[in-house]
């Protein structure tokens, strides 16, 4: 898959994204308010998404609207898996399903979870990383390491 600009977003979840939260008569949301911005009311839809792209998908602040986008999504989707999870599990199936997708993360890692019935069976690529150090990355944010511990231990 191909990831673009600074925030690494799939350009084909990104086009989902555009169709679902720009391109929809209907939607009213701060990420359409930002990428249509200065366009003209009757602009194609052509000029929306490159209007969309170069803001959101290329852009610093645009990025962080699309993120939140997806993350909003998560939380949705995720909603069954996070029942009964700490704030540092649902951090880390909310980051697994903004790096892998919908897709890849229900073939690969939810199918696992339903059957294991717990989060902590977590592999690299899922999110693992941050859910097993979480304990050192809070002390490091809490300034209780003079340097900070390798995260791999």
């Amino acid at each position: 898959m191909w990831d673009i600009g600074p925030y690494n977003i799939n350009v084909a979840y990104g086009y989902e994204i555009f169709a679902k939260r720009v391109l929809n008569p209907q939607a009213q949301n701060p990420l359409k308010d930002f990428a249509l911005k200065g366009l003209s009311a009757d602009a194609t839809d052509e000029e929306k998404w490159t209007a969309y792209r170069d803001k959101c998908l290329l852009g610093r602040k645009g990025g962080a609207y699309v993120t939140a986008a997806v993350l909003e999504e998560g939380k949705k989707r995720l909603a069954p898996y996070m029942r009964g999870s700490s704030p540092e599990e649902q951090a880390a199936l909310l980051v697994t399903y903004f790096k892998q997708g919908w897709g890849k993360m229900k073939k690969n890692y939810l199918t696992r979870l339903k059957d294991a019935g717990k989060l902590s069976d977590m592999r690299p690529g899922e999110g693992a990383i941050l859910f097993n150090n979480m304990h050192n990355i809070q002390r490091v944010l809490q300034g209780k390491f003079s340097r900070p511990p390798h995260i791999m231990e």
